[in-house]
């Protein structure tokens, strides 16, 4: 059975070799299963979006790559403030709404071009 996802799953495993990592040692790291871990190699399943931000400081990239070749996008958060928030920890509420603002802009024009792509 092909890889449902083959481009993630190269990511993943050129970054964990780089990072001098094992997989048994990437699971224990970040708090997953040998197994999990496994299935990400394979392409076989997506990563959590809770466990990307530790996986992603693992194999030292960055967590909005990893995000994004995962095929996350911020619709896909439950709220984008805590994203935001872990992104820009200093700045000030009227920044952060203006930050929501423009990446729900920058989201829905993505989507539309995706649209006239289909």
């Amino acid at each position: 059975m092909p890889s449902k996802y083959p481009e993630l799953a190269a990511f993943i495993t050129k970054h964990r070799e780089r990072a001098g990592l094992s997989v048994p040692r990437l699971a224990e790291q970040i708090g997953v299963t040998r197994q999990t871990v496994h299935y990400w190699e394979a392409g076989d399943v997506l990563p959590q979006i809770a466990v990307l931000e530790p996986l992603a400081q693992a194999i030292g990239s960055s967590y909005e790559e990893l995000f994004t070749r995962a095929g996350y996008d911020l619709k896909t958060l439950p709220q984008p403030e805590p994203y935001l928030r872990t992104v820009y920890p200093n700045a000030s509420a009227r920044d952060m709404k203006e930050a929501k603002r423009l990446f729900e802009r920058m989201d829905a024009a993505q989507r539309r071009k995706k649209g006239k792509r289909s």
